[in-house]
């Protein structure tokens, strides 16, 4: 065996994964749609679409659809609201 063969064979060993093994590359993306909601401007009645982050009895988080703005809503008799740059959102979740 040639001695130059084994740092290189350690080298391709680290990989995360190996090509052309099955089962050792991710396959794909999975085409899970995200949940939604509506958010509404209290003051204005504008609605914009949001992607649901997560979701729980107290607290709702979401990204505005076409955006990074993520805001995290608070639930506060049966709805939930947020204050942003001096806005108030309310949603149903």
């Amino acid at each position: 065996m040639n001695s130059n063969n084994g740092p290189v064979a350690q080298l391709v060993e680290q990989f995360p994964f190996k090509e052309w093994v099955t089962g050792s590359n991710p396959v794909g993306l999975t085409n899970e749609q995200m949940k939604k909601a509506i958010i509404k401007n209290i003051s204005t009645g504008i609605t914009k679409n949001c992607d649901i982050l997560s979701k729980n009895d107290n607290f709702l988080e979401v990204v505005l659809e076409g955006t990074t703005i993520k805001l995290t809503l608070k639930k506060k008799s049966n709805i939930y609201i947020v204050s942003y740059k001096g806005m108030e959102f309310i949603s149903d979740g």
